[in-house]
């Protein structure tokens, strides 16, 4: 533990050295520590606490709490003394004041030592913890740098005025915002993504068209994989926040990326997540989701679909449309559940063009959705639907609906085919009978005649 201390680099040594050394006083750990360093190594230790333009006070303060004994204590001031002059920046003053500062651990040599008894059998941290622990002062470390080299650039990319120096400097740029991403620097990415977009807007038409050009590769770079595996790892904790707006300064570049993620993602409650993203920034978007209506991947065209019932914004019906024939029935399942959160009178036309789905429970959903604004688009299929004859071509379940929702709208227009079916006089089945019965409520219903309604109601 004590070797691997020395491995540090900056900016942590100088602050650790400190804390190490001025600890030595009172704490028997770092005093254990010290005790299995050479002369060598402490000389070293107390200089790399001074850092960078450090003054040699604080050598005074720390020595002092350092047991070392005469003969080694002698051998450190020589140390320490020799580095200085080595230096050249420590004139004779200061190696004075360094032995002025070691006179108090000098006199104590004849005291006794303390009581400290080691034994490397019972070391319990293993090669594997220090590495870690090394890891992660050394991620720390590298962390703190990329923030400063991301800053630079982006200082240097809104302070350029050539175009192919503002290209170079975002070519480097591109490949260290994914570090921050890395590093789940959220933060400082969301400030720096911003910083970017406001010099997009500021600048003239050929610099914003490189730093556009940036936020695009940045958008679809690797990072944005990792982004959205942090978001994915970090939900319902403030980091999916900080996220969160990162997502919303690259709204406009990442619909393109989000659906690519989402067409190969395998996790369903992944793809719940990435759906959301699209609702929350697809209002402006459209165009582009409704883009992806034509891919091959039936799974993917689902999703879209899902995502455009939800904006419910009607620019999304002539993408919906386009899914009435579609080969999957699970996809036109789906524009149908869009088209009737869209709600629009366009949505409703579209939807009486599902009347003649091949699949069942999807005409049967058509019937229930329809409303008065989608019934003169639909009024062909409904009279075909109860002018059918048998149950073969039309399922008892069908014609059941098919009444409902004409006596539910009021539909005139098809009195005509209801009377058929109500004034049938032999029906031998049970289901006929009930046709017959709703056929003639429906009629009830739709002339508005309570007698009728009464007469209905005692037939059956």
């Amino acid at each position: 533990l004590a070797q691997a201390l020395l491995m540090l680099e900056k900016p942590l040594v100088p602050s650790l050295m400190r804390t190490l050394l001025d600890k030595a006083s009172e704490d028997v750990t770092a005093q254990v520590i010290l005790e299995h360093l050479s002369s060598d190594q402490i000389a070293d230790v107390i200089l790399k606490s001074l850092g960078e333009g450090g003054v040699i006070k604080p050598v005074g303060t720390v020595a002092g709490g350092v047991k070392l004994g005469y003969e080694k204590a002698k051998t450190v001031l020589a140390l320490v003394e020799m580095r200085l002059r080595e230096q050249g920046k420590h004139g004779p003053l200061v190696t004075e004041a360094v032995e002025r500062a070691l006179q108090p651990v000098l006199s104590a040599a004849d005291e006794a030592p303390l009581a400290v008894e080691f034994d490397e059998s019972r070391v319990t941290v293993s090669d594997e913890e220090i590495k870690r622990c090394l890891r992660e002062a050394h991620a720390i470390d590298e962390a703190g740098s990329v923030r400063d080299v991301v800053r630079t650039l982006v200082d240097a990319l809104a302070d350029s005025v050539e175009k192919e120096e503002m290209v170079d400097v975002a070519e480097t740029l591109a490949g260290d915002v994914s570090r921050l991403v890395e590093h789940r620097d959220f933060v400082v990415l969301r400030e720096i993504l911003q910083r970017i977009k406001t010099i997009a807007s500021t600048a003239g038409s050929s610099p914003a068209e490189v730093v556009n050009g940036l936020l695009k590769r940045i958008a679809e770079g690797p990072g944005l994989d990792l982004l959205m595996a942090a978001l994915w790892e970090v939900r319902m904790t403030p980091s999916e926040q900080e996220i969160q707006a990162c997502i919303e300064v690259l709204a406009d570049q990442l619909v393109h990326p989000l659906v690519r993620i989402l067409g190969e993602e395998p996790r369903a409650g992944m793809r719940a997540m990435l759906r959301d993203l699209l609702v929350r920034i697809g209002s402006k978007h459209i165009d582009e989701l409704g883009a992806f209506i034509t891919d091959s991947r039936w799974y993917l065209v689902r999703n879209i679909a899902d995502v455009l019932g939800r904006l419910r914004s009607p620019e999304g019906i002539p993408y919906l449309a386009r899914l009435v024939r579609h080969w999957e029935p699970r996809v036109r399942a789906q524009a149908m559940d869009a088209l009737v959160s869209i709600g629009t009178d366009a949505a409703q036309e579209t939807i009486s063009a599902f009347l003649d789905d091949r699949e069942e429970r999807i005409r049967l959903r058509a019937l229930r959705s329809l409303d008065a604004r989608g019934l003169p688009m639909a009024m062909p299929a409904l009279r075909a639907l109860l002018e059918a004859q048998g149950s073969s071509n039309r399922p008892f379940a069908l014609r059941q609906a098919g009444i409902e929702t004409v006596a539910r709208l009021g539909a005139r227009d098809a009195i005509p085919a209801l009377k058929k079916i109500a004034h049938t006089s032999f029906v031998f089945n049970k289901q006929g009978r009930e046709l017959r019965r709703l056929a003639r409520m429906a009629l009830a219903r739709i002339e508005g005649a309570p007698a009728v309604m009464d007469q209905a109601k005692r037939a059956s």
